[in-house]
């Protein structure tokens, strides 16, 4: 019943009419849905009017019936959980400068509001260290049995002690916070048991960097496994296993990125669940207990493992019910009853459908862009190759709809990372691109997640290296097929993807005819200054970029090679520089200090600025703007 409205990655794209710039870039309609515990609601972040907001759908009401909708001012609506049966919290993100810092900071608050979308109160409101805290949002445990209170992590200042991470105990009907379990000035992480009651604690320390497992029985703590915390080797604690016996880890092993688990009763540790020749990507857990339920990886598409066997009978169901789909539950309720569902591939655009098994009924309720149909869009398909040392690298081909894959304009796009990934999943630049006739390579270089340990650490502090070669030799690859005309290709990316399409055009200079950095890094000393200067008691980001950068002392002259910024008198091609003032990755000097540098060389640049809006174009005007300057860019160097 619910298929029958999908179409699939194997029918064939015909040619349609060009489809408008804002078909691609307004904002999805709908991002997520969750349900609540009783299952008689279920809210959605969806836009309105060109904004992120919430909207609340009572599921007794006649099919079309308005929602609710929850204001957040000029917030943005960033996540959705159910406390109770009544109560929603809508955790809002806002971009601003910290008054005490200087710095671009992302704040985050956590508020609370009934079922009608009335009463709303910020959790933790009657905390004088809400100011000082950046986000109040580390909801641990939603206790669904008890009748208001649910308990979230959150850092209290302790005079000259300093800030630590404590465990409060907060009202939703009110917004008021107690503390409930202090923890120290190395606590990270608590852990509990779905009921309010804590298990263990994960405290974190420095040289070397490691987290210790702390676990809480009979009112007293006792020690638990320690795990190398290093941007090297990583490693996170999760959660629970479903039955609640063991502490579960993300660890970073000898092939691959696995789940373990230790087992509370004897500290023994074990796998509970690795594929072979792949990382897992993620666990997802339960939203009512916050155990441990499955893991996600990629084989090109993603692929969801539930570790119980009733759940994963129903996730294989549904994926016959979605032929050649990504399916994933995004949301249950308490009983497990009801379930919303997205579904997405290459080229359809996820949506989202509620299935209730009591019933055996399906309704299709959000489509994310529901004017782009997968018939009018563009097929994505695999193009794997080998790079010139003979790694082999996955990468992605999209070929225009319509268009004969040969002699095409090709713009080759790095993800942003770089330890993140491409797949086979809708992409709207990506899709936007083609629709104007542009190839999109998506190589997923060394470095990449995904591809096991070797791979991620064939990367390491390969910046402008051996990475950037994986970029070249994947747009080789393109041109020897004669699927790209060797004229005609630029390079464009965002955040790291960003560095990529500025080094690329630094030191491969007759390769590219233009390049788009959205974000990039173009200088590393300034970069890492600026990182050290705002993370300086962020251990994990800290080592996680000496392991995949380097260091300014141990790596000054490597990494004064591989700065663009640097390098801009060897540019040849057209640049357009494109950055948000509110980027609170990576700072909009790194494109300003880029674009002087290109002036002064007498190099052709451009730069768009975006003045109200951060690295995550969250705003409509933002990504049509940059989606008109993309048109107009690439139509002036490599179109017709």
């Amino acid at each position: 019943m619910v298929a029958g409205s999908i179409v699939t990655a194997s029918q064939a794209a015909t040619a349609t009419e060009l489809l408008p710039v804002e078909a691609f870039g307004s904002l999805p309609q709908m991002v997520t849905a969750k349900l609540s515990p009783d299952g008689k609601y279920y809210a959605a972040i969806q836009s309105s009017a060109g904004r992120s907001t919430v909207a609340i759908y009572d599921l007794s009401t006649p099919p079309g019936t308005a929602p609710i909708s929850v204001a957040t001012a000029d917030w943005i609506a960033e996540d959705i959980l159910w406390a109770k049966n009544d109560r929603l919290v809508v955790v809002a993100r806002k971009v601003a400068v910290n008054p005490e810092s200087k710095q671009t900071v992302r704040w985050q608050r956590a508020i609370a509001v009934d079922h009608t979308g009335q009463n709303p109160v910020v959790l933790m409101n009657n905390l004088r260290s809400l100011a000082n805290n950046t986000s109040s949002a580390d909801i641990v445990d939603v206790a669904p049995d008890d009748p208001k209170f649910v308990y979230a992590g959150f850092f209290i200042s302790h005079g000259s002690n300093g800030f630590t991470l404590d465990l409060m105990r907060v009202d939703v009907t009110t917004g008021d916070a107690e503390p409930y379990m202090t923890g120290n000035r190395y606590t990270r992480l608590w852990l509990t048991d779905g009921h309010g009651g804590v298990v263990a604690r994960v405290d974190q320390t420095k040289n070397p960097l490691q987290d210790h497992v702390k676990i809480y029985q009979n009112g007293t703590w006792r020690d638990g496994q320690t795990v190398d915390a290093s941007g090297t080797n990583g490693a996170g604690i999760v959660g629970l296993t479903n039955d609640g016996k063991a502490i579960v880890a993300f660890q970073n092993g000898d092939a691959a990125w696995t789940l373990t688990r230790q087992d509370l009763a004897t500290n023994a540790t074990s796998t509970l669940y690795s594929i072979a020749g792949y990382d897992l990507y993620s666990s997802f857990t339960n939203d009512w207990t916050g155990r441990i339920e499955g893991a996600s990886y990629f084989d090109d598409r993603w692929q969801h493992i539930y570790f119980d066997p009733a759940q994963e009978s129903l996730q294989q169901g549904l994926e016959r019910a979605f032929p050649g789909m990504s399916v994933l539950m995004v949301s249950t309720d308490l009983a497990g009853d009801k379930v919303i569902v997205e579904v997405e591939n290459g080229r359809t655009p996820p949506s989202f459908y509620y299935l209730d098994r009591t019933t055996h009924q399906a309704a299709l309720i959000g489509l994310t862009f529901p004017t782009l149909k997968p018939e009018n869009l563009s097929d994505v398909r695999a193009y794997p190759y080998a790079a010139r040392d003979g790694l082999a690298i996955s990468a992605y081909l999209t070929l225009p709809a319509g268009r004969e894959a040969k002699d095409l304009p090709l713009i080759v796009m790095p993800h942003d990372g770089p330890d993140t990934r491409d797949s086979i999943q809708f992409n709207w630049m990506s899709q936007f691109l083609a629709s104007r006739g542009y190839a999109v390579l998506q190589p997923n270089y060394r470095g990449s997640f995904g591809y096991g340990r070797k791979f991620t650490d064939a990367g390491l502090r390969q910046w402008g290296l051996k990475i950037q070669d994986d970029i070249s030799d994947g747009v080789r690859k393109v041109i020897a097929d004669g699927i790209a005309d060797p004229k005609r290709v630029c390079i464009f990316g965002k955040g790291y993807g960003g560095y990529i399409a500025l080094a690329g055009a630094s030191f491969t200079p007759d390769l590219f005819a233009c390049a788009i950095s959205l974000g990039g890094i173009s200088d590393f000393h300034n970069f890492l200054f600026w990182e050290q200067k705002l993370r300086v008691k962020n251990l994990d980001t800290m080592s996680y970029l000496d392991s995949r950068i380097g260091t300014i002392v141990e790596d000054d002259e490597r990494l004064r090679a591989t700065s663009p910024k640097l390098h801009a008198d060897q540019i040849k091609a057209p640049i357009l520089l494109v950055h948000a003032e509110r980027d609170f990755f990576i700072p909009i000097n790194q494109s300003e200090d880029m674009q002087l540098a290109l002036l002064k060389a007498g190099k052709k640049v451009e730069f768009v600025r975006f003045a109200s809006d951060d690295n995550t174009m969250s705003l409509p005007e933002s990504r049509i703007r940059l989606l008109n300057e993309l048109e107009r860019f690439l139509s002036e160097n490599i179109g017709k």
